[in-house]
């Protein structure tokens, strides 16, 4: 699971937008040019480690590669859809074979995320590990993960307008034998579309980043732990450049003590 929640890091810096085309050749002389989707194709790290992404027919997610500074396959996704909502995820390892299965399921207001493993070493990877339940009303309100039988960690989260502003943490206590307050995410925003949304990813969440699912992009996040107190190496600022078509081309995250923590360049490729 520790390996999956990277590509949240790392595979998911996808966006989506729209770019005229050149009609200097075109010999109807049309007015209103053609626009074309531009999908971000490959993003390079401050490590130089990278990411490979492709897209379906539908210009949805379906395969993500993750890379090290080696050109090395390190891990990645395999992403399938049924009526354009994620139904399965196959978690690839450095191997390029399947480790883990995530699978979807949506009763109304309820998503269910099923994370599969070869638990039981039978060469079958058809073991519930964890449960991630999504509570969506009109935003989404809630995710509910459990392992096994264990009730583990849920998130709350408060929402202006159609982003997160805050996300409040739960982790079960044995000693109480209840959900306990744990931290919190405080979220800010620029004005200009999210890059990560519209990919049929909305709900590709497991641990502790959302950020596939608001309208918007970052430009602050605060981690703060039960008491209110800010972590300063985890709290951190985004600042996003963007090219005259209004395309974010790089994102440099520095945590709140100053040091720069990441630096995301994004390639295109428009169809």
């Amino acid at each position: 699971m520790k390996k999956t929640i990277l590509f949240l890091g790392i595979g998911l810096i996808l966006f989506t937008s729209s770019c005229k085309k050149d009609d200097s050749n075109d010999e109807t002389n049309n007015t209103n040019p053609t626009t074309k989707a531009c999908l971000v194709t490959k993003v390079i790290n401050k490590d130089s480690s990278y990411t490979e992404v492709t897209y379906n027919s539908s210009n949805l997610v379906s395969k993500i590669r993750n890379y090290d500074s080696t050109a090395t396959l390190t891990d990645g996704l395999d992403l399938s859809y049924s009526n354009d909502k994620l139904s399965t995820i196959n978690s690839i390892s450095s191997n390029n074979e399947t480790d883990a299965i995530f699978k979807y399921s949506y009763i109304g207001n309820n998503i269910k995320l099923y994370y599969l493993t070869d638990q039981d070493n039978d060469d079958e990877i058809d073991d519930t590990t964890a449960v991630y339940d999504y509570y969506v009303s009109t935003n989404l309100d809630s995710i509910t993960i459990t392992y096994g039988a264990l009730l583990y960690k849920k998130f709350v989260f408060n929402w202006n307008g159609n982003n997160i502003a805050l996300a409040k943490k739960y982790i079960y206590d044995l000693n109480t034998n209840n959900l306990e307050f744990s931290g919190s995410y405080e979220y800010e925003y620029d004005a200009n579309n999210n890059f990560k949304k519209g990919l049929g990813i909305d709900y590709l969440i497991f641990e502790d980043d959302f950020s596939t699912i608001n309208a918007n992009n970052l430009t602050k996040a605060i981690e703060k732990d039960e008491t209110g107190t800010t972590d300063n190496y985890s709290s951190r600022d985004y600042f996003n450049e963007y090219d005259s078509d209004n395309r974010i081309i790089k994102t440099t995250s520095v945590s709140f003590l100053g040091d720069t923590l990441n630096v995301e360049t994004y390639t295109y490729s428009c169809n």
